[in-house]
């Protein structure tokens, strides 16, 4: 732990919290450069509270992503990975549940950044303005 963050070398899989753990905030790259891995102490508080009221689990589909990812995902066109991201401060997450429409209105009481997909909920922790997205897909 350091400077607000969780640190870890990538691989490395215990707990941060009782519902999360290092591996599903890994980088999903596949650079062999890409090693040390973080995540926000609030991101994953916040990201606990919403768990806690869901009736099913909550699947982390990204957490943090190193530079090189983000690049290789924009040149790729996706839509989520243009300029700067949270993501690659450790201060984003890109959630699921069964509950798409009740993960929604949790997340909107514990975040102010919110992207909507089709698929799933992006929530970052800039703030205290309120920015809400939609994203095509």
């Amino acid at each position: 732990m350091n400077n607000g963050f969780y640190e870890w070398d990538k691989g490395q899989d215990h707990a941060l919290s009782e519902y999360f753990g290092t591996a599903e905030f890994s980088c999903q790259c596949k650079n062999l450069t890409c090693v040390q891995q973080k995540i926000a102490f609030e991101l994953i508080d916040r990201l606990e509270r919403v768990r806690e009221q869901l009736t099913g689990p909550l699947r982390i589909t990204s957490g943090f992503r190193c530079h090189l990812h983000q690049l290789e995902l924009s040149a790729r066109g996706c839509e989520t990975a243009k300029g700067l991201s949270q993501h690659e401060l450790g201060s984003a997450a890109d959630v699921v549940c069964l509950d798409m429409q009740n993960l929604r209105t949790l997340g909107e009481k514990e975040f102010q950044a919110i992207g909507y997909s089709k698929r799933f909920l992006h929530l970052d922790l800039r703030g205290p303005e309120i920015r809400k997205w939609y994203y095509k897909n």
